[in-house]
């Protein structure tokens, strides 16, 4: 059987069996960039978040609106990825064990400590107190009911929906996961991997993504709602897939070019359409089919493109282990858990200061990464008892990384080095 470190036309049908550094480099500069997107939020138009500066900013206004609708798939991508190297050397119910506790014991922990927090700071109760805090905990969690729509657990659990979503999709979706570690599962791989060869074949992917907006988006327009749903299925299933044959990361190099163009000028089309419709395309009638099908497709390119422009730059430049990418991907659960709160609560007073609207936002941005990382390393990051409570390897604990042989190479420019979940 060929060897991974087979040349651009070579045929490298065997899966990886150590873990790819570019996926650690990409899950931690997204994780730490959407500490820099919420930090824009409160600066930018359109409303609807749980601060609200009194001047907006069309830059940041366009930063978010850019990489709003393929950021958190992305994220959902690489957790895909992250759950193929998982399976590697547990059975499917050893993993879901470990994944409840990762995932689900931090949302539960989060939900009962962060989102009354958050609650009560952004409830416009007057004056605020740590006494009014305190006595906020019970009337938040006593009000608690459980809804059938997904957006329930955003509602509750804040940012930490996230968590809850990845979970139950990783639940749902491990038969399908299981049946593709088998024999007959990885011919179907290994068929898609020979088709991603040809010019648009990547795109392929995008195919089931386009179908699921069609059909669902007009149904279920609001943010995470089934269409979202979807969105992140799909793209956790296509991570699982990208990171179970390495002829799709030299499909992904050899198209970075065509996929930066087509998320350019998807981006475009979004957002005129965007401008035609108000903000709010839709279809009420049979005559908004032709508009409403054009921004669904338009949209779902657009997601896809970016996810693989992404990839790509990982393929080609992030392909070197070294300290700052390995603290950075084991820190990234907790960043992304802890630093929301800290965003509300130092918001809801720089937002107020009578500073230049960009100096309010960096002293945002810089601040909260800052006292995140504190929070990450003096509080969390020391001790196993906290390390569990979110999701981290005991201290200590020997992971694949320091067994794995490495560097090697899929080709002159995508090594691989083994860092362990």
């Amino acid at each position: 059987m060929p060897e991974v470190g087979a040349a651009d036309g070579a045929h490298p049908s065997r899966p990886p069996t150590e873990h790819v550094v570019y996926l650690d480099w990409l899950k931690f500069l997204v994780v730490y960039g959407i500490v820099v997107y919420h930090s824009s939020l409160p600066f930018s138009y359109g409303g609807g978040w749980l601060l609200a500066s009194r001047d907006k900013s069309l830059v940041l206004t366009a930063f978010a609106g850019f990489t709003f609708p393929w950021g958190i798939p992305l994220l959902f991508l690489l957790s895909g990825a992250g759950v193929y190297f998982g399976l590697r050397t547990k059975t499917a119910s050893a993993f879901l064990r470990k994944r409840i506790l990762r995932l689900g014991l931090p949302l539960v922990a989060g939900i009962i400590l962060l989102s009354p927090f958050q609650s009560y700071i952004t409830s416009g109760i007057e004056p605020k107190t740590f006494g009014g805090m305190l006595a906020y905990y019970p009337q938040f969690l006593g009000s608690l009911r459980f809804d059938w729509t997904p957006q329930w657990l955003g509602r509750i659990g804040y940012h930490l929906w996230f968590l809850g979503y990845l979970l139950a999709i990783t639940a749902a979706t491990l038969p399908l996961l299981e049946w593709l570690r088998g024999e007959h599962g990885r011919r179907w791989v290994s068929r898609l991997a020979r088709m991603s060869r040809n010019r648009a074949g990547i795109l392929l992917f995008a195919l089931p993504l386009v179908v699921s907006q069609l059909l669902l988006r007009y149904r279920f327009p609001a943010y995470q709602d089934w269409a979202d749903v979807a969105t992140y299925t799909l793209a956790f299933l296509a991570g699982y897939l990208l990171a179970s044959d390495t002829r799709f990361a030299i499909a992904i190099r050899r198209r970075a070019r065509f996929a930066l163009v087509m998320g350019i000028v998807s981006s475009l089309a979004v957002g005129s359409m965007l401008l035609l419709s108000a903000g709010h395309p839709s279809m009420n009638s049979p005559a908004d089919l032709p508009f409403y099908a054009t921004y669904n497709l338009f949209w779902s390119l657009n997601i896809w493109s970016w996810c693989m422009a992404v990839l790509a730059l990982g393929v080609i430049w992030l392909n070197r282990s070294n300290a700052v990418v390995r603290y950075g991907a084991e820190s990234s659960l907790p960043v992304y858990i802890v630093h929301h709160p800290i965003v509300v609560i130092l918001g809801s007073f720089i937002i107020t200061w009578d500073l230049p609207l960009p100096m309010r936002f960096l002293l945002l941005v810089t601040c909260t990464m800052a006292i995140t990382l504190a929070i990450y390393e003096f509080g969390i990051r020391r001790t196993n008892v906290t390390r569990f409570i979110f999701g981290l390897s005991p201290l200590g604990h020997r992971s694949d990384a320091a067994s794995a042989p490495g560097p090697t190479t899929l080709s002159p420019a995508l090594p691989i080095v083994g860092l362990g979940r």
